[in-house]
């Protein structure tokens, strides 16, 4: 609406200066006829520009295009009808209609030029046009500069709008991509840890079993359950858990390679998905180094908080050839 209302300014001010110059070139030449259509057409911008301020955007769109349409229309019967140079102004009009007229409004004022053109024709088929004072050069002249530098304004103001729209568009797609890839990376990740959650955890480890089954390799699931998560909660409050959580998370993560999967479970419980394996010595180990990360003591409002925390291991494919496998497996064991 802004953008709309800026426009009706704006080519309700460029009729208003066309038209009076036009006017003034004419009334040099003693041309009154033109001069009093000219005049009245510039006269009428002032009342669009008021409709226009008062928010009857549509209204004083249409008041203006109409108002041209028309001047232009008398000054054609009272000069060369159809072979007058004003007639390359129904084009311009239509280009500010296509962008200030709703289509219902646009057909409307179409028709009217379409109206204004057989009328002209007839008019000078049948002789209905009388006192008809022929066109010079110079007017043909002075016509044809006016409606150049109108139509010229009303293709830069099209074209800048529709650069804008696109730099619109561009920028809301950009949006949609960012939030589409934010609610992916929110579904399949845990919101405190930051960590894969099961529904990923179980495509990773489901994809790592596949490629076991090529390269005749295992994979294992390591569950681990914290201890004494809920006596943290209840002695530091629930803020000190979410960061108790967070740093077992970051342990867990540097405990692994960079090919391995540590997915949240949900509550206190960690899985670990142990890929490429060739012997059990691997699994042994990282349990082990686990049960030591989680021995070191943790850093919660300034305090120390000891925790320990229990595993249990599921191999594939031994214990299981499924994700669902393996999970039961391993938190039996």
């Amino acid at each position: 609406i802004e953008i709309r209302s800026r426009r009706v300014f704006q080519v309700g001010l460029l009729v208003f200066i066309a038209f009076t110059g036009t006017a003034i070139q004419y009334s040099m030449q003693s041309r009154w006829d033109v001069v009093i259509a000219l005049t009245v057409g510039a006269a009428m911008m002032p009342p669009c520009q008021w409709l226009n301020y008062r928010g009857h955007h549509e209204t004083a769109a249409g008041l203006v295009l109409s108002t041209v349409t028309l001047s232009l229309f008398s000054i054609m019967w009272f000069s060369d009808g159809l072979r007058d140079s004003s007639l390359l102004g129904y084009p311009v009009i239509l280009i500010g209609a296509g962008q200030l007229l709703k289509p219902r409004h646009f057909w409307a004022l179409l028709a009217l030029m379409l109206a204004c053109v057989l009328a002209l024709g007839l008019g000078t088929l049948y002789g209905w046009r009388t006192g008809v004072t022929p066109g010079t050069d110079m007017d043909r002249l002075s016509d044809s500069l006016s409606i150049l530098l109108v139509n010229g304004f009303l293709i830069w103001f099209l074209t800048y709008d529709m650069q804008n729209a696109l730099v619109r568009l561009r920028s809301q797609i950009a949006r949609f991509h960012a939030s589409e890839k934010n609610l992916t990376y929110l579904a399949q990740h845990d919101g405190l840890t930051r960590l894969p959650n099961r529904l990923l955890g179980n495509a990773l480890l489901t994809d790592a079993m596949r490629q076991a089954a090529l390269n005749g390799t295992h994979v294992a699931l390591l569950f681990v359950d914290l201890d004494n998560f809920k006596d943290v909660n209840d002695s530091a409050g629930h803020s000190a858990g979410d960061d108790f959580l967070v740093q077992v998370a970051q342990r867990l993560r540097e405990t692994v390679r960079q090919s391995d999967v540590v997915c949240r479970q949900g509550g206190d419980e960690f899985l670990i998905g142990l890929t490429e394996l060739t012997s059990a010595d691997d699994i042994a180990l990282v349990s082990e180094q686990v049960l030591l990360k989680m021995q070191a003591p943790f850093r919660l409002r300034g305090e120390e908080v000891l925790a320990s925390c229990s595993i249990g291991v599921a191999i594939y494919p031994a214990q299981g050839t499924t994700f669902d496998e393996l999970l039961r497996h391993a938190d039996l064991a």
